[in-house]
């Protein structure tokens, strides 16, 4: 319970720097259930969150995922959902993992990427996958 709450703390203190990237598809109904998690988590105190897909997309609560095709090319996904921690001012994005995740497993891949107080990341690759990187890449996110 006490490491739940210092790690709602260390998220609450990124708010102001990142937010999260949720690439969907049309009738893509893990992308729906990862949308709804992610909703949640953002109004009880997560990380803002923005919807991108191929073609405009209009979720289950009349959301709109609006269409990023280029930068969905780019990014090379190959499933759905894809979420991605992103710092806007800087157009850094890092790959948090694919299909449906769970808000303690986001939590978790988020801190992992937080630096210690060396300026090291935590961990490894966020969520196990070798092309994943440990730090903020450098790639254009939408605006």
């Amino acid at each position: 319970e006490e490491q739940a709450a210092t790690r709602k703390t260390t998220v609450a203190e990124l708010q102001p720097r990142v937010s999260l990237l949720l690439v969907v598809g049309p009738h893509c109904k893990a992308c729906e259930a990862q949308w709804k998690v992610l909703s949640n988590w953002s109004v009880s105190g997560g990380l803002p969150i923005r919807a991108i897909a191929k073609e405009l997309v209009t979720l289950a609560d009349s959301s709109i995922a609006l269409s990023y095709p280029r930068v969905i090319d780019q990014l090379d996904i190959k499933e759905l959902p894809s979420l991605y921690l992103i710092e806007p001012t800087s157009g850094y994005l890092t790959r948090l993992g694919s299909g449906l995740l769970s808000e303690e497993e986001i939590v978790t891949r988020i801190l992992r990427l937080v630096p210690q107080d060396d300026g090291a990341p935590k961990g490894g690759p966020p969520d196990g996958h070798p092309s994943s990187s440990t730090g903020l890449l450098r790639a254009r996110a939408p605006k």
